[in-house]
């Protein structure tokens, strides 16, 4: 609903729907840029750390289709020797990076926390 909002101030200040849409991008991907892929950060009491590279992958994983299996995530090299794969998730989801689908409270599949957020990784991950 936010990022439906902000477009439609920039429509309204005399942006082209186009020129919003692709400026909302560029601040989304700078945005992931600068939080979560630039180094290790800690937000607040409870967050876990994660590694840039892990976030990298999630991005480039939702950029090629909706959504990914935990349990195929969890395999993957970068997350298997991660003992606080679901805190990282959890966290991330906390800023509406991902949002983490539950059946009966646990983990199923994985997917972008925004629709805005899918095209900023298309961006990132084709730059």
């Amino acid at each position: 609903m936010l990022d439906l909002q902000s477009f439609i101030r920039r429509i309204k200040s005399g942006e082209s729907p186009q020129q919003a849409i692709n400026e909302m991008i560029s601040q989304a991907a700078e945005l992931i840029n600068t939080f979560f892929l630039n180094s290790h950060h800690k937000f607040g009491a409870g967050d876990s750390n994660w590694d840039p590279s892990q976030v990298w992958l999630i991005m480039k994983l939702l950029s090629e289709c909706d959504t990914i299996s935990y349990s195929d995530l969890v395999k993957l090299p970068l997350f298997k020797v991660s003992k606080e794969t679901l805190e990282i998730l959890t966290t991330l989801e906390k800023y509406d990076l991902i949002s983490l689908k539950r059946d009966k409270g646990v983990s199923e599949k994985i997917c972008t926390g925004r629709p805005l957020f899918k095209a900023a990784f298309a961006n990132i991950i084709s730059d």
